[in-house]
């Protein structure tokens, strides 16, 4: 209604409800259509990137599982954490032994060496990686001392002392080879 200031009557006009609010209803319509379709598309994208980014994950998890059975762990992460602490121990405790038994290692290489049972110096040095023995340069000669009368306690020393008093541009390793 609408009152006339002229005439203080009241001008009343009646209109059917769909009439007034169709522009109402039609932009509600059209919000509601909006917002669950922006809904859709989030939780699409989101369940997308959850599944390329947590597959790696799970696919490590899986990996772990057959190295480390934790029983008490049921967090992937954890798991992979696990495993990887397991591993680097183990590595650790390789490379110790390794480490301690360098010398009979390098023994072993240069008496393979010297009998032709390494016929390359990429088979020399693919071998002798995991120890630091290893040919750089393209040429080597194999020579033959004999120390008479020399104690085999002082043996080892006398070895390193030679083979770090080598010069640059020769690479050398020695053996004993007290059989002969």
């Amino acid at each position: 209604y609408e009152e006339s200031a002229f005439s203080n009557w009241k001008f009343i006009s009646l209109a059917p409800e769909n009439m007034v609010f169709s522009e109402f209803i039609t932009a509600r319509f059209w919000f509601i259509v909006i917002v669950c379709l922006v809904l859709l598309i989030g939780v699409a994208f989101i369940i997308i990137l959850i599944n390329k980014n947590y597959k790696p994950i799970r696919n490590l998890a899986q990996i772990s599982e057959k190295l480390w059975k934790d029983e008490t762990s049921n967090d992937e992460l954890e798991t992979v954490y696990n495993s990887i602490n397991h591993l680097n121990s183990l590595n650790t405790e390789l490379k110790n032994q390794v480490h301690d038994s360098e010398y009979a290692i390098k023994e072993y290489l240069l008496f393979q060496l010297l009998n032709g049972k390494i016929t390359s110096m990429e088979e020399w040095n693919a071998k002798g990686k995991a120890i630091n023995v290893q040919f750089t340069k393209p040429l080597f000669c194999v020579a033959c001392i004999y120390i008479k009368n020399y104690k085999s306690s002082v043996f080892p020393e006398l070895i390193a002392f030679v083979e770090k008093s080598l010069p640059v541009e020769v690479e050398g390793y020695i053996r004993d080879n007290t059989e002969f």
